[in-house]
């Protein structure tokens, strides 16, 4: 179906690294195309032998385009439909209906750990920047819960893929979030490699003015990145505090002025072996 086409090719633009989705990078063009189609096939074929599928679909569709209003419309019509209609059943229906319309945020890691020498961070891994409230009532619970149970948790971090060319908005989306915590709550982000060699100055001053520290990871996935070397030239153009991300047992050779960077923090590394509590 040439509708079904349309949409992997709007989702190839907004895939990370981990193969998740930012809805921000959305091709709308081909959205609106399988849109349209899916739209057409249920005109035609009300009842036809993929009708089911294509409801399915169409939530994708409004999910992908950050629709609320649609979304909790085409929700609203699958719930009203007779079961033999729907290719879910009513508990996998809810289901689908919760993390959709709440959006999506992974805590990276399982409960409280037991360290207590050590400063410690708790790291989400946001999908979107289209935040709403039980989100962020989720981190500041957690936050706090930790704390209450002894965690010497200095900050937050964000894991998320922002593209170079929208680091305005990703600072506009931290300023926020940093209003919102503790004042003793320190915040830390990820960043691409190329923010220093491409990002825009004057987003990468503002970011300085909001985040403690980013850390610049040097891998995709579970493998260092092709070429990485090239980018590390320009690392003088940070005036945030750094660190370097590694994957473990992976390619690494610091370039000769990494040390002497005022704003360099050391390195984290990224564990493949399992989880240390």
């Amino acid at each position: 179906m040439v509708a079904r086409t349309a949409l992997k090719q709007a989702q190839q633009s907004a895939l990370g690294k981990y193969g998740d989705l930012d809805l921000e990078n959305i091709s709308r063009e081909p959205l609106a195309l399988a849109e349209a189609g899916f739209r057409a096939y249920l005109k035609e074929y009300p009842k036809g032998q993929y009708a089911a599928s294509v409801r399915g679909l169409l939530r994708r569709v409004a999910w992908f385009a950050r629709d609320p209003a649609r979304l909790a419309e085409e929700f609203a019509q699958a719930f009203a439909l007779d079961p033999a209609m729907r290719n879910v059943s009513l508990f996998e229906l809810i289901e689908e209906a919760d993390p959709t319309a709440r959006g999506h945020l992974i805590d990276q890691g399982g409960g409280p750990p037991r360290l207590r020498e050590v400063d410690i961070w708790i790291v989400h891994r946001a999908h979107t920047l289209n935040w709403p409230p039980q989100i962020y009532a989720r981190i500041l619970g957690h936050l706090r819960r930790w704390r209450a149970r002894g965690v010497p948790v200095v900050g937050i971090q964000i894991d998320f893929d922002a593209r170079t060319r929208r680091l305005g908005e990703y600072g506009d989306f931290l300023r926020d979030l940093r209003q919102r915590l503790p004042k003793d709550c320190k915040l830390s982000i990820t960043g691409l490699l190329d923010w220093s060699s491409q990002g825009d100055s004057r987003a990468l001053s503002g970011l300085g003015e909001i985040v403690d520290e980013v850390v610049l990871q040097t891998y995709q996935g579970r493998k260092t990145i092709p070429g990485y070397a090239a980018y590390l030239g320009s690392l003088e153009r940070l005036t945030i505090p750094f660190k370097i991300g590694l994957v473990q047992d992976g390619e690494w050779s610091p370039p000769p002025s990494l040390a002497a960077n005022p704003n360099f923090r050391g390195y984290v590394v990224f564990l493949l072996n399992g989880i240390v509590n």
